[in-house]
């Protein structure tokens, strides 16, 4: 039996809370002025919880890639597992959101042509589903990646040119700089993706390969600390770039969320760091953690009704100040969220198959 990794279960329960904290932000974020005191408290919780999708991925990629689970069992347990959760939930969505908005506004509306399209749609966080089980499906060729140092650690370097680093110098050109070397930089950019066919290091396979570096490295205090610092630079460079672009253009940016950006990458290695190299010796809370770890599926699927039921009775981000509003609904969300995957848990074969 493989030794459980304790930290992954903190950190799993984490990121789940961290998406549920920017989906409370992000549901109202373009209804404030871009220069108001809350659309600016708005963009604070959004930006320092970006890490979140990109930690699960890590997550994900360093228990595949570092097991022996072969290609059968694979797509029957895994990949199958995912195509089962995003139908029943699509599903479950596609026929609660009219139902919702007919409590709202009085009127139903609702097609049979509606209710295909959402359930092959799904609803908007559920894209990180077919997202995962791509990369499941590439497992057995990232296992032959990481089994090289050199070669992982150039498909990495790769990535981060070609996936962070142009992209990053080519927003920052156009937004900071401009005039002719915005110009030159943006050509420079456009040729790179259209002329070179770098596809296999664009996607999410970086933060799969990435999280079984990170996990099986040794990082020394100086290290750690630098980590932490530049984590600390991304933090606020995530707030920070997004505020000076809305500023400037009056419009809300959203351009420095995105989870291959320079700022991004920085918030999730520090984030993944700190949760490595911290001491789980509490044996009370050492008992509760594994049992929210394994919930925390089910929390991400429902969190998006949880927060929209919220909504129906008023308790939103535009309550009251967004300073108070989002932690507080955010905490809501989560305590419902939990509970209902603890719900799904008891129920015995639906279980295995959709949380």
């Amino acid at each position: 039996m493989k030794k459980r990794i304790v930290y992954f279960d903190y950190l799993r329960i984490a990121a789940t809370l961290a998406v549920i904290v920017l989906h409370t932000a992000a549901k109202y974020w373009s209804a404030f002025d871009g220069r108001s005191l809350s659309w600016n408290f708005l963009n604070f919780y959004d930006g320092i919880t970006r890490w979140s999708v990109p930690v699960f991925v890590m997550i994900s990629g360093a228990l595949f890639l570092a097991g022996e689970t072969d290609l059968r069992t694979l797509y029957r347990k895994n990949i199958l597992r995912m195509a089962a959760a995003y139908l029943v939930w699509s599903a479950f969505y596609a026929l609660t959101d009219p139902i919702v908005g007919a409590l709202r506004t009085g009127v139903f509306e609702f097609s049979f042509r509606q209710l295909i399209s959402a359930v092959i749609g799904g609803k908007e966080h559920m894209w990180f589903i077919p997202m995962i089980a791509g990369l499941y499906m590439c497992v057995p060729i990232l296992r032959q990646i990481v089994r090289s140092e050199t070669v992982m650690r150039y498909y990495l370097l790769l990535s981060l040119v070609f996936a962070v680093l142009i992209p990053q110098i080519t927003v920052m050109s156009e937004d900071f700089i401009g005039g002719l070397f915005a110009a030159g930089i943006g050509r420079i950019s456009q040729v790179v993706s259209s002329s070179m066919d770098l596809r296999p290091v664009l996607g999410y396979s970086f933060y799969f390969v990435l999280g079984y570096l990170l996990n099986t490295m040794e990082f020394t205090e100086k290290q750690r600390k630098t980590i932490w610092l530049l984590g600390a630079a991304g933090f606020l460079a995530t707030v920070l770039l997004n505020t000076a672009v809305t500023w400037k253009t009056g419009t809300p940016c959203s351009t420095y969320y995105g989870n291959f950006r320079l700022n991004v990458l920085l918030e999730t290695v520090a984030v993944h760091t700190w949760f490595k190299y911290r001491n789980y010796r509490s044996p009370s809370i050492g008992r509760i953690v594994p049992a929210l770890s394994k919930y925390s599926f089910g929390a991400y699927l429902i969190h998006i009704f949880m927060l929209n039921l919220l909504d129906f009775f008023g308790l939103n981000a535009l309550m009251c100040t967004p300073a108070v509003s989002v932690p507080v609904v955010s905490l809501l969300t989560a305590v419902l969220s939990f509970a209902a995957s603890f719900g799904i848990h008891k129920i015995p074969v639906v279980r295995q198959w959709i949380v």
